[in-house]
Formats: structure tokens, C-alpha cells, sequence
């Protein structure tokens, strides 16, 4: 850079090492793009011959000092950079792909501190003039992350650029003889739930509905866990109970078993604190790879940007939301509108952070006041869940024989059969699949632990 001036981060030998690369090996092109993005360049022109590169391969045809220069005089931009001759000097003096992507990791860098640059003038001129400095903090966290690291997908893609992607190798995998009967998303630890939703879909908004009591937040437990016990991170919004009480629920689970009977009926046997203490070795181990974020009332826009500061620190692979309700948009007074924009928002954190988001909600009072089957309309305000959500599972009791229960009915089934659960998840709206159920049993005397029925 030139010393003296005021001027934005930049390298430019980098950016003509990445031009000349590409010219040079049109390989190259395929190890840059993942990187470096046409807007990244500080040289507009630059920014221009590799916009035209990426147009050439697309249309799978060779990249060359000769098509490239085709497409620049198709867009009108040829004479603008220099010409034929610009890019015939370039690999003249550097004739060679070698070290490309390290080239445009640089350049990439380079345009994220001039964001960062950019936004940081922002921000003191929106500090000196916005009223309120909680909304400013929030701007603030939403930008840094997307100007400094910004992990999220590109707005527009092509096809092409989606199946080299991830896309074509998820294809592949399906057709082999290892992944048969496996989900294409991550598991949930459940064969049939899987089954019925093709596991947690990076993408997916899924909605669980379900009345109070039935075990909703411990499924989502149990999931996390499973997840965990499995190698993948999982990052849960917690608006009704404390960090440290999901600390203690997940070492309950562990150990099998119910701390409520234990406390205020039979005590807690010698046994009994055997279990808990190597529940705890065993809970501090995988719960290593369980990120909480215990925060009443928050907005969608702190979420979206907690989800993505903890993704792109901790490698998060599943969003959790415990619930849906809780969570507030800024300016909404209306209700249902408020949860609209909140379902709009977990959807693009879905998409833009490429993750499952898996949230749960209470049904609607007349559900709860009529029991039995829940239809997936039936929770709050659904219009605004079923319009956003791409699945919507319902989750309801029902009897050994698989009739569903109202509520008192299922509490003194319950309580008749050694405190557990018989539970049927069903599929009522699902975007990619037909419409199916399955059923799990929670026993409460093994700490709130679901099990497959059969498996």
C-alpha cells in the first residue's frame, strides 16, 4: 500500500496475483471462488475480470485470457480495465497459479476490514444520534459479525455453484450403500422421527406443537444431547428456564432419574448418588458441544445475531428455539405480527446460517381446551407458524392402543402406568415429504428420557 495516504486496506499485488492465477490455470478459479468474491476486490476492474471468469466457467467453457475478454466486451467493461494487453502483462509478470488461495484469502481479508472501517464510522455517527443505545448495541453486533465474518451464504448462487457446493456430494452419498435409510440431515437420535422429517435439514425451519406437559422442551433435550453424543454442536435459545437448570435436566437425564420423586418422596439412595456423579463426568463431556443462550424476552435480532457470532465461533450445527412465543420483534405491538416476523426470522437464520432451526410453541386454547389429536394449525396465532415453517409436527398423548388423549385423560393414564408417557409426533405440514406420525415413549422416571417405541 502506498505509505502517507489515507486509504482503505488493500493489496494489490495480491488481487493481480489471483487475476494472473486464474488466466494462468483456470483450476485456479474453482480454488478462489470459495474465498474471494468478485465485491472483495479494492480495484473495481479487478473485481470485473473475475466476475467474468466466474461467468466463463459457468457456462462450462474454458477460462482463458481470450474468453474472458470475450465476456468483459459483452459487458461493456473491456476497455475499462485495460484491455487485452492489461491481462496479457499481468501474466507476463506473474506466470504462475502457485499460491492462489492464499492470494485470496488476502484479498478476501483486505475487504473485510475495509467494512470494518466503514462500519465503525457508522456506528459512532448512529451512537451520536439513535436515542436508544440497546438498539445501536444490536445493529453494532448484527454488522461486525456480517462485515468482520461473515459466514453466511451468498444472496444469489447458481445452480452450478450449489452442487459444487455441498449439493452433488449430498446427492452421491444418498446413492450409496452406507447412507440407505439414513437421514439427509443430521439425526435426531430417533430412526422414525427421522424417518418422518429426513432428520434436521440444514435450511429447515421446523415447528414443534404441543400442549403443556406433554414433554416438549425435554424432546429438544433429548435431541441436543443426542446430537452431542454424536459430534455435532447445538446451540439453544432458552426464554423459560436458566442455564443452570438445563444443566441439572441434562444430568437427571443421564443418570435415569427423576429428581422430583427423589427429592420430595423417597431421598436420594447411595445408588442413587453414584449414578449422579458419574452423570456429571459424562453430562460435562458431551455438554461441551451444547451452547445456551438463557435470555427472557429476547428480539429476533439479537438472536439472529448471537446465532451466527456462536456458529461461526463454535461451529453450531443445530439452532434450538425454547419457544417461539418469547422470543419479541421491536415495533410490533400487534400480537400475530409480531409472530411473523419472528417465524420470518428463523427462517432466514435457517437459510443465511445454512442450519436447522428446530423451535418449539404451545398450542392455541382451543386445542387445549378440546385435548385429544392436535391438528398442525392449532397453535397460536398458526397462520404466521404455518406460512414460514417448513415442517410443522404436532405432539400429543395417547393411550397403549394409540388413541389420543385429552389432557386429565392423559394425566391419570400417566400416573397409572408408572409416570410415563406415550406420545405421538405427527407431520401435519411437511415441504418435502407426505404427512405421517410416530410415537415415542417418555418415561419421567428416567429423568424425561424419550424412547423410540420398537427401537
Amino acid at each position: 500500500m502506498t505509505a502517507g495516504l489515507e486509504l482503505p486496506p488493500h493489496d494489490i499485488e495480491a488481487e493481480e496475483a489471483c487475476i494472473a492465477a486464474l488466466l494462468v490455470d483456470p483450476e485456479a478459479l474453482d480454488g478462489m471462488a470459495p474465498v474471494v468474491a468478485p465485491a472483495d476486490f479494492f480495484r473495481e476492474h479487478h473485481g470485473w475480470i473475475f466476475a467474468a471468469a466466474q461467468a466463463v466457467r459457468d457456462r462450462s467453457e474454458q477460462v482463458n485470457q481470450i474468453t474472458v475478454a470475450h465476456e468483459l466486451a459483452v459487458r461493456g467493461q473491456l476497455l475499462d480495465v485495460g484491455g487485452q494487453s492489461f491481462m496479457a502483462d499481468l501474466v507476463r509478470r506473474l506466470p504462475t497459479s502457485m499460491g492462489s488461495e492464499w492470494y485470496a484469502r488476502i484479498v478476501a481479508k483486505c475487504a473485510k476490514r475495509r467494512k470494518l472501517v466503514s462500519l465503525g464510522a457508522t456506528l459512532s455517527r448512529m451512537a451520536m444520534d439513535q436515542d436508544d443505545p440497546e438498539r445501536v448495541a444490536e445493529v453494532a453486533l448484527d454488522q461486525l459479525i456480517r462485515a468482520g465474518i461473515d459466514g453466511a451464504k451468498p444472496l444469489t448462487r447458481t445452480i452450478a455453484e450449489v452442487l459444487r457446493d455441498g449439493a452433488m456430494d449430498e446427492l452421491v452419498a444418498i446413492m450409496t450403500t452406507e447412507q440407505l435409510g439414513k437421514p439427509l440431515g443430521f439425526s435426531t437420535g430417533y430412526a422414525q422421527l427421522d424417518a418422518l422429517i429426513d432428520g434436521l435439514t440444514p435450511g429447515n425451519f421446523i415447528v414443534l406443537l404441543a400442549d403443556t406437559g406433554m414433554g416438549k422442551s425435554y424432546l429438544l433435550a433429548n435431541i441436543a444431547r443426542n446430537l452431542a453424543l454424536a459430534g455435532h454442536a447445538t446451540h439453544i435459545l432458552s426464554t423459560e428456564v436458566t442455564a443452570r437448570e438445563l444443566a441439572h435436566r441434562d444430568v437427571w437425564l443421564d443418570a435415569r432419574i427423576d429428581p422430583y420423586v427423589r427429592r420430595f418422596r423417597q431421598g436420594f439412595s447411595e445408588s442413587d448418588q453414584q449414578r449422579v456423579m458419574v452423570a456429571l463426568g459424562t453430562t460435562s463431556e458431551w455438554g461441551g458441544l451444547v451452547y445456551v443462550s438463557d435470555r427472557p424476552g429476547i428480539t429476533i435480532d439479537t438472536l439472529r445475531a448471537e446465532a451466527r457470532r456462536v456458529r461461526l465461533r463454535h461451529n453450531t450445527k443445530v439452532l434450538m428455539l425454547d419457544h417461539l412465543g418469547h422470543i419479541r420483534a421491536k415495533g410490533q405491538q400487534d400480537g400475530r405480527r409480531e409472530l411473523e416476523t419472528v417465524c420470518r426470522g428463523a427462517k432466514e437464520i435457517a437459510v443465511t446460517e445454512d442450519m436447522p432451526v428446530l423451535a418449539v410453541s404451545h398450542v392455541n386454547r382451543d386445542a387445549q381446551n378440546g385435548g385429544g389429536r392436535i391438528a398442525y394449525n392449532a397453535g397460536k396465532d398458526s397462520s404466521a407458524i404455518e406460512q414460514e415453517a417448513d415442517r410443522v409436527l404436532t405432539m400429543y398423548a395417547v393411550d397403549e392402543f394409540g388413541e389420543p388423549m385429552a389432557r386429565d385423560e392423559a394425566m391419570a393414564w400417566k400416573q397409572s402406568h408408572g409416570n410415563i408417557q406415550i406420545v405421538r409426533i405427527e407431520a401435519g405440514k411437511h415441504r418435502s415429504g407426505p404427512s405421517a406420525a410416530v410415537t415415542l415413549r417418555l418415561s419421567w422416571p428416567e429423568g424425561g428420557r424419550f424412547v423410540g417405541m420398537g427401537e
